[in-house]
């Protein structure tokens, strides 16, 4: 989802600022008519842990550990959802001067809170200050999110271990060692794709500063890239003693008939699934099997209906 496909040289009239008492106000570079009401980010990220069980004085435990510039992030409420979302993020940028505005800069309050209880949830010291300190990164921001969003509403009783030591190929990493409350264990990649996203502005520049209200075309779809230093860090699946897989944030679709073809030509010998996802909570997933499917998705209490296919 993007807010501002493209722009150059913005009417500082069309941009909305928080108000503060501060000398200095912050920029939510979307236009004005997109944001029904503008807030602190503490005060969203208070009201979005309600829902989740979270009452106010946790939640504010958990948001003060936050990195100073993300707490200073102003929050909003995007019109066309209604949903709670705050700007913190590097632009995408294309060449010249053309930008977009959308979901890699403006995470929904929801998705930031359910990561940081996870983080508090599963992670050891260390490895909290580690990432809380990308939280803080702008450009590092969203990388760090969907580790955690992964495993954010990993079903009861599971146990997590995050990047055990002893389970990839060679000195590399995988992120995710989920023990369940059965016998079961599955071993996940998570990571968070940009780039189609990009390769599509690319394509669609032209066309915009042209003036064109319309592009024709299918948005091709680069599968090596996608799923470049993912496969490879798993033993063969064939020998595998847990169910192993890939999780992957897109913000653009991809072809879910040449998806199913990579997945058995290319992925296949390591993995027994890979899951397509822009939020952590609706998904499509290839699996090598139902059962496989069907057990990634109660493990991870995903649903169908994501639409990150066509």
């Amino acid at each position: 989802m993007l807010f501002v496909a493209n722009w150059r040289d913005p009417r500082p009239d069309l941009w909305t600022e928080r108000r503060d008492t501060d000398e200095s106000k912050d920029m939510i570079p979307i236009p004005a008519p997109f944001v029904e009401h503008e807030q602190h980010l503490v005060d969203a990220f208070v009201a979005e842990a309600a829902p989740l069980g979270v009452s106010a004085t946790s939640a504010l435990e958990s948001f003060k550990m936050l990195p100073q510039p993300l707490k200073e992030a102003p929050a909003f409420v995007f019109l066309v959802t209604g949903k709670r979302h705050y700007y913190f993020g590097e632009p995408l940028r294309l060449s010249g001067q053309g930008g977009a505005v959308g979901s890699p800069q403006a995470p929904s309050v929801e998705n930031l809170v359910r990561a940081v209880l996870a983080a508090r949830q599963w992670l050891s010291q260390a490895q909290l200050a580690h990432f809380l300190a990308r939280l803080g990164d702008p450009g590092k921001h969203e990388d760090a999110l969907v580790e955690m969003l992964a495993v954010s509403r990993v079903q009861d009783g599971a146990h997590l271990e995050y990047e055990p030591p002893g389970v990839a190929v060679g000195n590399k990493r995988i992120d995710w060692l989920i023990r369940t409350r059965g016998s079961a264990e599955l071993l996940v990649e998570v990571k968070n794709r940009i780039q189609p996203l990009v390769k599509e502005m690319m394509r669609l520049q032209p066309g915009l500063d042209a003036g064109q209200s319309a592009i024709p075309g299918i948005p091709p779809t680069d599968f090596e890239i996608l799923f470049r230093d993912t496969a490879d860090r798993f033993p063969p699946a064939a020998s595998a003693k847990r169910t192993q897989g890939v999780i992957l944030f897109l913000n653009l679709k991809v072809p879910q008939a040449e998806l199913r073809h990579y997945f058995e030509a290319k992925l296949r010998p390591h993995l027994h699934f890979v899951c397509l996802t822009t939020d952590g909570v609706r998904a499509h997933i290839e699996a090598d099997s139902e059962t496989t499917a069907h057990e990634v998705a109660e493990v991870l209490c995903l649903s169908g209906g994501s639409d990150v296919t066509f």
